[in-house]
């Protein structure tokens, strides 16, 4: 008898029935995966997050993925301002995208922790 017919008979799995449930496991953790990566990237920085993006932007643009192009529009120029660290332009920016009624809470409440930030740097203070 074959070593693999041993396994096949100790399990009761095929071949194929072997390889379907290996493929199973690999799409049901990797969806795991992924469901997990996407909570954390607009919630809460690590420190290492934070060293890196200390304005979050990362989480900023998830919030905004699924917005309107225009809206992703004025969200990217804004950006753009941080980038160039241009704060007080960018806070106005940011202080007039927070007034807008299309925000889903998820982007209300990024944009008001990236203009906190905003003023923090804005006194002097890189953002925490």
């Amino acid at each position: 008898m074959t070593v693999q017919r041993r396994i096949d008979s100790r399990l009761g799995f095929g071949g194929v029935q072997l390889l379907v449930l290996a493929v199973l496991v690999v799409s049901v953790l990797g969806a795991s995966c992924g469901k997990r990566e996407a909570s954390t990237s607009g919630g809460a920085q690590t420190p290492e997050q934070a060293a890196a993006d200390p304005f979050n932007l990362t989480g900023l643009r998830a919030a905004f993925a699924n917005a309107s192009p225009g809206l992703q529009v004025i969200v990217d120029e804004a950006i753009g301002s941080i980038r160039a660290r241009d704060y007080a332009s960018a806070l106005r920016q940011f202080e007039g995208i927070a007034q807008r009624k299309d925000l889903t809470k998820e982007q209300k409440k990024a944009v008001e922790e990236l203009i906190a930030k905003l003023r923090g740097a804005g006194a002097g203070a890189m953002p925490r």
